[in-house]
């Protein structure tokens, strides 16, 4: 009896032990890691191996490349880390190719930091561009594009048959890409790859450039760039360290803690002298050529430093779209440097032509501060209604010829409307946009206001009320008069003519008048918002700003690897982070190299004029604590002395931007980078112009 209960115990427990062995659940990271191994492995079989066993006969493929490549197939099939992350790596489709995501630039770190294990070679990343190479596209394939470009909404462009032009597909690739292959093979490996693959098709793959990771070395040119960089700042250093010393040293004599009107003294002192350049006796062929000499230097020496600049990024940063887009700066850079120095740049057969894209209206306000110089200094002087009246017949013939000039060549009124015709495009940027002579009416409006502004005119309330209402009227015409065409409506003949002809004249018109308004005391609340003291510094840092920000754009650009989500609120976070940051890069700038110069240029122009020419300049017109303090800087031989003047100015409240004469005339002064002076002569000699910018 004890037996049978053992043996029914024994059994009982058997089968219990069996029952609890077949329910244990399966490990499914291992499982998902067997599914992904099995998947490399039929890859490399299936897809790699034979792949690479044909081109092994292709004599234009280097041994090394090819033996490379047969190491990743096995290194696959046994799940090598650094073979997976190879694959891993490369460019593939990325989702949203229907809203205009045409490439696939992969992980460029990543390949570059592959190593095989052995040291054979590393990571090399390849950038690959597909183009259609046919003369013409099947109606099939045709029928395919034009649904495609209606979904996009394309047809609100122009005709979308366009697009199907020869001179228009290749333009830019259909498709880019990045593939990570060993570095054993170089560009000419992987386009004789790229074209074994595409044999048979209108299509054809481009290697474009191969880069590997690699220790950052400067080439001749940076380094003499970074040469002049380092001399400069050293002499700046060095300036302000002997500035520093010298307050030290006179620091008991400085008692006064007011230091701000000793600029503003200074300011004035060389503002007001420039301006009353012909009061003595200077020929207006001096004046043209000093002031646009000093306006050459302010303006030529930011822009130098900044190009040399650009030529240090690739040391800086790296990334895929940097060095595909690099070439494009780099070529025209080498061959058409001399038009920034001669500022000439917007004359040009093609847009791949321009070295710094922005430079062109650079060269177009110089370009038209020449004739704006000659007319204000040779003919304002002794004719200054007939000065007026130029001017306004010169930018009535501007518009005019625009207008004419967009209508017989069917060109757009501006650059910045979506449309499928590619030849109007670079018509309209290359023919008119950026020459001179489209851009010259808002500057003599400008020139001609601040005329009528050194004058007293007497208007009543319900005329200034008529003029904010078209001033209004006007700015607004000009702003959303492209508000269709903004969402996809092409612009008629007719309506590009117009729009280009009257556009920036009646933007012109509209700023014109807030100007004269400030300056005449008839602005109200405007003038308040706009004498806000923030905006002086603001003003300060805008030339330097319109330098660095195209170049903090196209960074934030080739530097990102992913489009960016579109979302009002992400592009207006973008915005103020941009801003914050172009006006940051701009202070500094501004501080290295556009406020030195301007130093220098005061410190080698305020010499030219003798003290006893200040003094002559000064008596007739000057207030007697002004003909005092001018004295005082005058025979100035200690800070002591200076210090005296500056209180005297403290205490006297001495003027700094505009002082009205007791004949109600102003005398005006402009202390900026790119402005230009005008003040009212009480002397028979009628209105002059200041030479200082």
């Amino acid at each position: 009896m004890m037996n049978l209960t053992s043996t029914t115990t024994t059994s009982t427990t058997s089968t219990t032990t069996t029952t609890t062995t077949t329910t244990a659940k399966p490990d499914r990271a291992e499982e998902v890691f067997y599914a992904i191994s099995d998947k490399m492995t039929r890859f490399a079989t299936r897809e790699f191996y034979p792949l690479a066993s044909e081109l092994i006969y292709d004599p234009r493929l280097s041994p090394g490349c090819i033996g490379s490549l047969m190491k990743i197939g096995r290194a696959l099939r046994t799940l090598d880390f650094w073979a997976v992350e190879m694959i891993d790596a490369m460019g593939r489709p990325p989702a949203g190719m229907m809203q205009g995501r045409l490439s696939g630039y992969g992980a460029y770190e990543q390949c570059l930091a592959i190593r095989h294990d052995e040291g054979i070679f590393q990571g090399k990343y390849c950038m690959v561009h597909l183009r259609y190479e046919g003369g013409e596209m099947s109606p099939s394939v045709k029928k395919v594009v034009t649904k495609f470009a209606n979904h996009l909404g394309f047809e609100k462009a122009g005709n979308v048959s366009r697009m199907f032009d020869k001179d228009f597909l290749p333009l830019a690739p259909l498709y880019k890409f990045g593939l990570c292959v060993p570095s054993l093979c170089d560009t000419g490996d992987l386009q004789a790859i790229m074209d074994r693959l595409t044999e048979g098709f209108s299509i054809h793959l481009k290697a474009r450039w191969c880069a590997i990771e690699e220790p950052v070395k400067l080439d001749q040119r940076q380094t003499l760039i970074v040469c002049i960089f380092a001399v400069w700042v050293s002499f700046i250093l060095f300036g302000t360290g002997y500035d520093i010393y010298r307050t030290m040293l006179w620091g008991d004599e400085y008692t006064d803690s007011d230091k701000t009107t000793t600029v503003a003294g200074l300011g004035f002192l060389s503002g007001y002298l420039v301006t009353k350049a012909p009061r003595v006796h200077l020929s207006p062929v001096i004046v043209i050529i000093i002031a646009l000499f000093r306006r050459y230097v302010r303006l030529i020496v930011p822009m130098a430093a900044l190009l040399g600049f650009m030529y240090l990024i690739p040391a800086l940063v790296d990334g895929p779209a940097l060095r595909d887009y690099w070439p494009v700066f780099e070529k025209p850079c080498t061959n058409h440097w001399w038009k920034i120095f001669t500022m000439t740049e917007n004359y040009m057969d093609n847009l791949t032509d321009l070295c710094m894209p922005h430079y062109w209206y650079i060269a177009v306000d110089f370009q038209l501060a020449i004739v704006s110089t000659v007319i204000l200094a040779a003919v304002t002087p002794r004719w200054p209604k007939a000065s007026l009246w130029l001017m306004a017949i010169i930018a009535a013939a501007t518009c005019l010829a625009t207008g004419i000039q967009v209508y017989v060549k069917d060109a757009l009124p501006f650059n910045i409307i979506i449309t499928t015709d590619v030849r109007k495009l670079i018509v309209s940027q290359t023919d008119i946009y950026i020459k001179a002579h489209p851009h010259a009416a808002p500057l003599f409006i400008g020139v001609i206001f601040g005329c009528l502004a050194t004058r007293r005119h007497r208007l009543s309330k319900l005329v200034q009320a008529a003029a904010w209402v078209l001033a209004t009227a006007l700015s607004l015409a000009a702003l959303l008069g492209v508000r269709t065409w903004s969402q996809g409506r092409h612009p008629e003949r007719i309506e590009s003519t117009l729009y280009a002809a009257l556009h920036r004249a009646s933007w012109a018109l509209g700023v014109s008048w807030v100007m004269y308004a400030c300056a005449t005391k008839r602005g109200g609340l405007v003038n308040k918002i706009l004498s806000w003291p923030c905006f002086y510094p603001l003003g300060r840092l805008s030339f330097s700003v319109y330098l660095v920000h195209l170049i903090l754009m196209a960074c934030n650009s080739v530097l990102s690897r992913e489009f960016i989500t579109n979302h009002p609120f992400l592009h207006a976070q973008m915005y103020v982070s941009l801003v914050i940051t172009a006006y940051t890069l701009a202070s500094i700038m501004y501080l290295l190299v556009e406020c030195p110069v301007a130093g220098l240029d005061n410190l080698v122009f305020s010499r030219l004029m003798p003290k006893e020419t200040i003094l002559k300049v000064m008596q007739g017109k000057a207030t007697g604590e002004e003909v005092k303090y001018i004295e005082a800087l005058a025979r100035a031989k200690s800070k002591k002395a200076f210090d005296l003047a500056s209180k005297q100015t403290s205490i006297n409240g001495l003027p700094e931007s505009t002082k009205r004469n007791p004949d109600d005339k102003h005398m005006c002064y402009t202390n900026g980078a790119l402005n230009t002076d005008l003040s009212e002569d009480t002397q028979p000699n009628g209105a002059v112009m200041s030479v200082k910018f």
